[in-house]
């Protein structure tokens, strides 16, 4: 049985019970207990919760370089959303704990925020103190959409009187195709484990703009509450989209993944592509999927059929040659 970052888990040897942080070399865990302090145990004296009568548990570890020690990225000061998948033999089939993670030397209290089409819903929101993590979501890799961009909305505090801060509330912008290349992944000195970390605070120079100015009695009265989505400005209508799948127009860098993965990136792309013009209201979309041996284009069309409400047939010969698939979008809802 495998457990993994996020896991409540009981223990073998004494009562009680917590949660999972991370895993430590040598077999060991780091357990944040009822009490709130975070505790090393070995792996065999943990069971997932209420569940009884196992001796012993088979742990899957992310693998480590040899030298990893020396590899190990310290990040500099900031606080990130960070990505920690339980493999990285194959991304597209792993599943990722999503945590915050306080690189500050003061305590927050923070919102994280997802962009959806009704505006904004909340995530997580927790106190961190300075110098710690906590995982937020654990969620397969078609889920990680929910990340691709938001608002996080952090009060800072301290008990010193000179290291009073102004809130902040900071839009953020993640490339969740860019999770599927091993290449971008760091091995974290505070997680001793493989991970992409995206900076939510402070802002970076190309970091997107929010409109958001809170003060800081609205982010402490609103702190852990889900907000009112706010008025969207109207979309341009768009009649017609066209959406080109080669994967080198979906990555800068490809090396090391596997079809299987390159796969996986193009489909959750048509995917999310189909379903915005379904929302902008289009009346058609062509997918240019090209030819090559026929893989990708019988697997949009059998995506395709799990929505009712449209029909789909090759696009312009004389445009795309044998290329493309054109949808016309009638009455097509989405679950």
């Amino acid at each position: 049985m495998e457990l993994r970052i996020g896991d409540k888990v009981s223990f073998l040897n004494e009562r009680g019970t917590g949660k999972i942080t991370r895993f430590m070399p040598n077999n060991m865990a780091l357990v944040e207990t009822q009490d709130g302090f975070e505790m090393p145990y070995p792996v065999k004296e943990l069971v997932p919760e209420n569940y009884a009568a196992v001796k012993t548990i088979s742990v899957a570890p992310v693998a480590m370089p040899a030298n990893s020690a020396e590899q190990a990225v310290q990040l500099a000061d900031g606080i990130y959303l960070c990505f920690l998948p339980t493999t990285l033999k194959d991304l597209s089939a792993s599943r990722f704990s999503v945590a915050i993670y306080n690189n500050t030397r003061l305590d927050i209290l923070f919102n994280l925020f997802g962009k959806n089409v009704n505006g904004h819903s909340i995530i997580g929101s927790d106190r961190l103190l300075a110098g710690r993590s906590v995982v937020i979501d654990t969620v397969p890799m078609g889920d990680l959409d929910k990340y691709s961009g938001g608002v996080f909305q952090c009060l800072f505090y301290s008990g010193k009187a000179d290291e009073i801060k102004d809130p902040e509330s900071l839009a953020f912008k993640v490339k969740t195709v860019k999770l599927v290349d091993k290449a971008n992944y760091n091995l974290l000195a505070h997680f001793n484990a493989p991970a992409v970390a995206i900076t939510v605070y402070p802002r970076s120079a190309n970091a997107p703009k929010t409109d958001t100015d809170y003060s800081l009695q609205d982010l402490a009265a609103n702190f852990g509450k889900e907000q009112p989505a706010r008025a969207k400005k109207p979309q341009p209508q768009v009649y017609e989209m066209e959406v080109d799948l080669h994967i080198e127009e979906l990555l800068d860098n490809m090396q090391g993944l596997t079809n299987g993965e390159m796969l996986e990136i193009q489909l959750t792309h048509a995917r999310k592509k189909l379903e915005e013009a379904v929302i902008r209201r289009c009346r058609k979309v062509v997918f240019i999927h090209g030819v090559g041996n026929g893989r990708l284009k019988t697997e949009i069309r059998n995506l395709l059929t799990n929505y009712t409400g449209l029909e789909f047939f090759d696009a312009s010969l004389a445009k795309y040659g044998h290329g493309a698939t054109e949808v016309r979008l009638g009455n097509v809802r989405l679950a």
